[in-house]
């Protein structure tokens, strides 16, 4: 009998892949983080900063406070198609909280812990 090798999964693909399946290049890419840091109203310099805290990050993380918003954006995001929102759930972004999806949950989130007020 032949001893067999352990089969380590595959690693999940990179930041580099998954822009790529999407049609994103690397230039893309670098100037949405440039439009990122001005965004921020931070300096130019910050945006490989930014590139490389996405390309770090494997999902990213997503507190949606909504306040006295009208959830027009939630409704609107709840029938995406491409991609859709269990795409977008559960392999893109990590979203730690939103109020409307998690409210049937009974999770309520303390904005003062957020914040450490």
């Amino acid at each position: 009998m032949q001893a067999s090798s352990p089969v380590s999964a595959p690693a999940p693909p990179g930041l580099a892949e998954r822009l790529a399946q999407r049609g994103i290049s690397r230039r893309q890419f670098l100037k949405f983080c440039g439009a990122m840091a001005g965004a921020l109203a931070l300096p130019p310099r910050f945006a490989p900063r930014i590139a490389s805290a996405l390309a770090a990050a494997p999902r990213v993380a997503v507190v949606w406070l909504e306040f006295q918003d009208c959830a027009g954006n939630t409704e609107s995001f709840l029938r995406a198609s491409d991609p859709t929102v269990t795409e977008i759930v559960l392999k893109l972004l990590s979203v730690n909280y939103h109020e409307t999806i998690m409210a049937p949950a009974g999770l309520r989130l303390n904005v003062c812990y957020i914040w450490n007020c």
